[in-house]
């Protein structure tokens, strides 16, 4: 849907007259992204041009069922908030926090019109190489829509016009692709399937139980997520987790809480322990960091965490920490690589000599994989390597840490393992060229135990130079059990000789890596 004033200029006044993509395709992935465009062009609140995205959410039936895509506009919670569901689950939230008042209402505080378009080339296939239409390319295929509904619930709106709900001709490429007697019904009910989100994805309720307000909280009791005394992006919800309450959800990239007036005593707490749950698709997932006194203060623990078999199947994850002593307001901080939402929180407590908190081992069962060779290959010794090609991380210059086994992903060949916090891959010349990459793509596996995970990122040119990208992985279902996980990057030309790092709060090996690659 595109903001309606943006007819009148031929669209000139995108994104900040705001795009809300309920479902994209593309180069016949079989994977869906839904998007909310708005701000300006490069960067801004909305990172443009990616846009705040859920990232690619897998469907293997994309192209042969038909799925429902929603979205749902909640002007009646404080911060407003944007949600997209595939087939009734939700897969990404936008709040009007994430920016200032001005960007989001210039975005969204208007109507829209709707656009069924199949499109050939441009900058979303071009993000996966391929730019062009190639001889691959079949013209005259459908898009197939059995219905498009819109309705209103509850507060002062006003039922939408239907004269802008329903494309015109000129927004619809072929009459085969958008039948127009039968895919647009007149009624605007829409199903409760798909508008209602379910207890289990959704928070039902955005309030907070009260915090303490007497004395300091311990560090080595029990401290429920949703009992914050400020946060930032969250909202709480219902928990079937043991001893029920409630927990915090719709985590993403930069959202915190704050708990104020922790008091670990004189003897150093050196853990941290997080009963964390996510049902993220597409491989989304990031960081759970602690900070002390400041959102700016530099983390003194962190974990990653990605998909646990829902956003109800919890798990509880240590982490190491630096040891602390005395009372502190501690900041639970959410990092992560990909926009969209990856993980919830029940509780969280700490833990280190002279406590009696209990807290799992951190150490690899003797399931981690033993490699059986640690022969690499030759890495390319003429020329720059292209960015844009795939580099199979076997072929580093130069490591420390790692690896190499024989691997059963597709292709065959060998990928990197044993691979824990600290390791690191150098590919020297890659070569972006002139126009800015602004992804960058592995191809990842992992059958860590006990909830180790941890950052995969990309830093130019040095091993201390600040990472340009980051996402993190956790157990994938086994070390030859492989996903594709994109991250967003800093626009990046030229030619650069590649580190790619490891960092994990535990000890234990956390990822293999089979290759990466880059895209615009």
């Amino acid at each position: 849907m595109l903001g309606d004033s943006a007819r009148a200029v031929a669209s000139t006044n995108w994104p900040g007259v705001g795009e809300i993509d309920i479902m994209e395709n593309v180069n016949g992935i079989p994977a869906s992204w839904s998007t909310l465009h708005c701000g300006y062009i490069d960067g801004g609140p909305c990172n443009e041009k990616t846009g705040l995205s859920s990232g690619p959410v897998p469907n293997s039936t994309l192209g042969s069922a038909f799925h429902t895509y929603s979205m749902e506009y909640d002007r009646s919670t404080s911060p407003e908030q944007l949600r997209f569901y595939v087939d009734g689950t939700i897969v990404k939230t936008v709040s009007s926090d994430q920016m200032d008042a001005t960007t989001w209402a210039t975005a969204l505080h208007h109507g829209f019109f709707v656009i069924y378009d199949v499109a050939m080339g441009g900058e979303f296939p071009g993000a996966f190489g391929q730019w062009l239409p190639t001889a691959d390319t079949a013209s005259g295929k459908p898009m197939l829509i059995d219905y498009l509904a819109v309705s209103v619930k509850g507060g002062s709106g006003t039922t939408p016009p239907t004269g802008t709900t329903t494309p015109t001709a000129t927004t619809t490429p072929t009459a085969t692709t958008t039948p127009t007697t039968t895919t647009t019904p007149t009624v605007t009910t829409t199903p409760t399937a798909t508008t209602t989100p379910t207890t289990t994805t959704t928070p039902t309720s955005t309030t907070s139980t009260t915090p303490p307000t007497t004395g300091s909280r311990s560090a080595y009791s029990r401290i429920e997520a949703e009992s914050y005394d400020s946060q930032s992006g969250t909202l709480t919800q219902a928990t079937t987790d043991t001893g029920g309450g409630q927990n915090i959800a719709g985590i993403a990239n930069n959202d915190w809480a704050l708990y104020k007036g922790v008091d670990f005593g004189s003897t150093a707490a050196t853990q941290f322990v997080a009963r964390v749950a996510s049902g993220a698709g597409g491989g989304a997932s990031g960081l759970v960091e602690v900070r002390l006194d400041s959102l700016s203060a530099a983390p003194i623990g962190t974990f990653a965490v990605a998909n646990t078999g829902g956003w109800q199947s919890w798990q509880t994850v240590p982490a190491n920490i630096s040891g602390v002593t005395g009372v502190h307001n501690v900041y639970i901080t959410f990092t992560s690589g990909q926009p969209s939402d990856y993980v919830a929180l029940n509780w969280l407590t700490f833990g280190g000599a002279g406590t009696t908190t209990s807290t799992p081992t951190t150490t690899p069962t003797t399931t981690s994989p033993t490699p059986t060779a640690t022969t690499s290959t030759t890495p390319p010794t003429t020329g720059p390597r292209s960015a844009y090609d795939r580099i199979e991380a076997e072929s580093y210059d130069t490591q420390s840490g790692t690896s190499v086994q024989a691997t059963t992903d597709t292709g065959g060949g060998l990928n990197l393992t044993g691979i824990a916090n600290n390791d690191w891959a150098l590919y020297k010349g890659v070569d972006f060229g002139s126009a800015r990459a602004t992804q960058f793509v592995a191809r990842v596996a992992s059958g860590a135990t006990g909830g180790a995970s941890g950052l995969v990122e990309v830093r130019l040119d040095s091993l201390d130079a600040a990472p340009i990208g980051t996402f993190a992985v956790a157990n994938t279902g086994g070390w030859q059990s492989w996903q594709t996980i994109p991250a967003n990057i800093s626009g990046v030309t030229g030619v650069h000789n590649v580190y790619v790092t490891f960092t994990s709060g535990q000890p234990s090996d956390y990822v293999s890596l089979n290759w990466l690659t880059f895209g615009h």
